[in-house]
C-alpha cells in the first residue's frame, strides 16, 4: 500500500473566497411559477428584487460583519461581496400579482402565469 504524499505550500497565501452566487430553486406549475433564492445573512431591505413579466432579478451585497483590521485569517470560506442573479422565466407572469416573502435566509417568490387567465 502506498503512503499518501503530503506537500505543504511554502507560500501560504490567503486566497479570497469566490464571489457570492445565491442558490435558487424554480418550480413551475400549470398556473404559476415559484422561486426560492437563498440569501443567508443578508438584510432583506438591502437586497434589490426586480420582477417583470419575463424575468426576476436580485442583487445586493454580502458583508462579513467583522472588522478585519489587525487580523490574519487562516481560512476564509464564507462568500462575500456583490451579487447579481437574473432568472429568465419560460413564460410571462403577471408581475402585479407576485407574492414575495423572506424567511430564515430564503427569499420566496410566487407569481401566476399570464396564460392562466386565457
Amino acid at each position: 500500500m502506498q503512503k499518501a504524499i503530503v506537500r505543504r505550500k511554502k507560500n501560504r497565501g490567503i486566497y479570497p473566497p469566490p464571489p457570492f452566487k445565491p442558490s435558487i430553486d424554480i418550480y413551475e406549475y400549470n398556473d404559476e411559477v415559484e422561486v426560492f433564492i437563498d440569501i443567508p445573512g443578508i438584510d432583506p431591505d438591502e437586497a434589490l428584487v426586480s420582477i417583470n413579466k419575463e424575468e426576476i432579478i436580485i442583487e445586493g451585497e454580502t458583508k462579513s460583519g467583522y472588522n478585519r483590521e489587525g487580523r490574519r485569517f487562516r481560512v476564509m470560506e464564507r462568500m462575500q461581496g456583490s451579487f447579481y442573479r437574473r432568472i429568465p422565466l419560460t413564460e410571462p407572469i403577471d408581475d402585479s400579482l407576485a407574492f414575495v416573502d423572506y424567511d430564515n435566509g430564503t427569499l420566496h417568490i410566487r407569481a401566476p402565469f399570464l396564460s392562466f387567465y386565457d
